[in-house]
């Protein structure tokens, strides 16, 4: 479900990011492009929060997709 686009920095680059919210995913294979490079790992509420309380998550695309994710998370669950 698309929660937003933008683009990450108007007037220096025309990047335009995505933000979706996906639910009841499975684990798959991972197929990366050459020379890219992902990782993925489940973390509780309660991590998260340390998380962000410490200043660990810090880029602004992260940010702006977990606020928006809390923003559609209470007015529809």
């Amino acid at each position: 479900r698309l929660l937003a686009s933008f683009f990450s920095s108007p007037g220096f680059s025309q990047e335009k990011i995505w933000l979706y919210v996906a639910e009841e995913l499975a684990v798959g294979q991972k197929r990366p492009d050459e020379g890219e490079f992902l990782w993925t790992e489940a973390i509780s509420g309660a991590r998260l929060r340390g998380m962000l309380e410490a200043g660990e998550i810090r880029d602004a695309k992260s940010l702006l997709g977990l606020a928006l994710t809390r923003w559609w998370w209470e007015r529809t669950k």
